[in-house]
């Protein structure tokens, strides 16, 4: 060590002038490497005896030495500065960052920061980058339609499919070719300690003093320390190709059973999951961090709050949260195994669990995080959608549920297709109705648009509209695989929720019944609250003339007679959205439950009826 010391201080004798140089705030780093002496490289034959391993540092003996450190008084773990980082999901193999408090002797006297760590994780860090460690990779678990409406809703670049489906298989190619050619290498143990200018110099006077006095201490290591673990490297890497193996199969395996045309939720959820676990196979991470591999069960307050009147007590509402809980498994078994989440058979989510599990809530929000408010919104439609698909096919056969759960699904995607069409105008509505306006709540009509539109609306008329049937129109704000051109307006938001409504409702048991009614439904529900409708073109959902005002077309309705009416307007306003489009999912649950009791109910009665036919008929 004096040796090393005494070589680094001349060197930069040769190159600094210290004399220009504050000693206060200079720091040096001093570092240890413990490695075993056998590591040969992939061409190289191994002899009888070469056995290259793994060195890795005991979780138990790095707290003894933290401890040891602060005098038996360590800083908390939790804190900011102590930070104890699992390697590759195992318990016991673990690496440690200790920054000294500012109130401790220790940074007093010149250590300010220490840290332990594996070789190992030499074999797939790249400046800091690992396979499968991008945020990206997780769109590749939305469906299709969802993701190419939130990327339109999130504006920004955009992520090509293809680019992604290539990243992740060249992850995976990166990944075997770095545990596939360390077979034969040994990696070890380092520590490194940043220390103080005057703890250095006084580091170099006791070397030298000891030196003079003949007691220089050299220590040899003919085996490998008590402090680390010694794990053969075949062993190890096949134990981390396996590690990466077991999730990616999870992912493809779940990606090939989807639909073709449609990913449903759940299955977005279990890749989503298979893909964050991915990332964290190959390195030390601090595990505590991803709240959605972390957690077992957490249960927060939701901001709002009422008073329950008969008991005259406030009521906190709350909100549960699931995660795969390798808070339990990871110290319990020393690995991290999955808690009891996922029905294996299926593929899926538990039910009970499901609709809290921490996955698919943020998959896009960080890659658009300057429309994040726009993104989220639509997540949670899309969310809204795939409950009612749910419902749906579950209950196709119950007529009054399915009948109310098709129009549900309607105003779901005309909701969002105002939404969408005043965004494209939003900076035209004055701004003390703009924020409810870009709820979606209230129909188009010409009162209502020109009460809340600065300019006012300019109805379109004469002889060059394009659309005077107005049917036409909704084709061509609805339609798809018809041929037509929609330059930057194909991917909207609604236009992606009513494909996916669509092509849901076509794979269900009697989905060409439930498809045929659904667009009838849709029809009917434009006519009877849509009295005025964008004016789109090819090159964009609105057109402006040359006044740069926005080009509305107006509708009249009455009876079976729907047409265009040019600068004539339907005067009033369409009725309000059903009670039943704000309800929440607890109250959806509650009306479904009551008509299924009605249902049953109904049997019985109907079978007690027939019964005692039967009866008269045989006297």
């Amino acid at each position: 060590m004096l040796d090393a010391i005494e070589n680094f201080t001349s060197y930069l004798d040769r190159y600094v002038d210290l004399n220009f140089v504050y000693k206060d705030r200079l720091y040096v780093d001093l570092g240890k490497e413990i490695c075993p002496h056998i590591s040969l490289l992939q061409r190289q034959l191994q002899h009888t005896g070469d056995e290259p391993q793994v060195y890795c540092w005991k979780r138990c003996c790095l707290q003894s030495n933290l401890s040891w450190m602060y005098d038996g008084d360590p800083p908390s773990a939790k804190g900011a500065g102590q930070r104890f980082y699992s390697m590759n999901m195992l318990y016991d193999a673990a690496g440690l960052t200790s920054l000294a408090p500012r109130r401790s002797k220790q940074y007093r006297g010149g250590l300010v920061y220490s840290q332990y760590y594996c070789s190992v994780k030499e074999l797939s860090d790249t400046q800091q980058r690992y396979p499968f460690d991008h945020d990206g990779l997780e769109e590749l678990a939305l469906d299709p339609q969802i993701r190419q409406g939130a990327q339109n809703a999130g504006g920004g670049q955009r992520s090509n499919i293809k680019v992604l489906e290539a990243a992740y298989c060249a992850s995976k190619t990166r990944a075997k070719a770095a545990i596939s050619s360390s077979w034969k290498k040994s990696f070890g143990i380092r520590e490194e300690h940043r220390i103080s200018w005057p703890l250095f110099q006084g580091l170099l006077d006791r070397l030298q003093q000891e030196a003079d006095n003949g007691n220089e201490l050299i220590i040899l290591l003919d085996d490998c320390p008590s402090y680390a673990w010694a794990i053969k490297t075949r062993v190890f890497c096949s134990f981390l190709w396996r590690s990466v193996d077991k999730f990616a199969t999870g992912f493809e395996l779940v990606r090939a059973m989807c639909n073709q045309e449609l990913v449903t939720w759940e299955q977005t959820k279990m890749m989503a999951m298979f893909l964050r676990c991915l990332r964290f196979t190959l390195s030390g991470h601090q595990l505590q961090r991803e709240a959605a591999l972390w957690w077992s069960r957490r249960e927060f307050e939701l901001p709002a709050s009422d008073v329950d009147e008969e008991e005259g007590r406030r009521v906190v509402p709350r909100r549960v949260w699931y995660g795969l809980g390798f808070c339990n498994t990871l110290p319990r078994y020393g690995y991290c195994w999955i808690e009891p989440r996922v029905d294996w058979g299926r593929m899926v989510f538990k039910s009970d669990v499901t609709d809290n599990i921490l996955f698919g809530n943020g998959i896009l929000r960080r890659q658009y995080l300057k429309q994040g408010g726009s993104v989220r919104d639509f997540l949670a439609t899309t969310r809204r959608l795939e409950i009612a698909l749910d419902w749906l096919a579950e209950y196709h056969r119950n007529e009054v549920i399915w009948k109310r759960i098709i129009k549900w699904i309607t105003h779901i995607c005309l909701q969002q297709f105002r939404i969408n069409v005043l965004t494209t105008v939003a900076s035209e509505i004055q701004p003390e109705y703009r924020e409810e306006a870009l709820k979606g709540i209230q129909p188009f009509c010409f009162e209502y648009l020109d009460r809340i539109m600065t300019s006012g609306v300019h109805l379109v008329s004469g002889n060059r509209c394009m659309y005077k049937d107005a049917n036409e129109l909704v084709a061509f704000l609805f339609g798809y695989d018809d041929g037509l051109v929609r330059n930057h307006w194909e991917d909207r938001p609604f236009r992606k929720l009513y494909q996916r409504a669509i092509t849901a409702i076509g794979l269900m048991p009697g989905g060409l019944k439930l498809q045929q009614v659904f667009e009838r439904q849709i029809e009917t529900c434009i006519k009877q609250r849509h009295w005025v409708l964008p004016y789109p073109h090819s090159e964009g959902l609105m057109q402006t003339i040359k006044q740069s005002q926005r080009m509305w077309y107006s509708t009249w309705w009455q009876g079976k007679v729907w047409r265009w009416a040019g600068k004539q307007i339907q005067e009033g306003e369409p009725l309000a959205l059903p009670e039943y489009v704000s309800w929440t999912k607890e109250d959806w649950e509650e009306w479904i439950a009551r008509q299924v009791r009605q249902a049953v109910h109904k049997q019985e009665v109907n079978r007690v009826v027939e019964r005692e036919v039967i009866i008269i008929d045989d006297d």
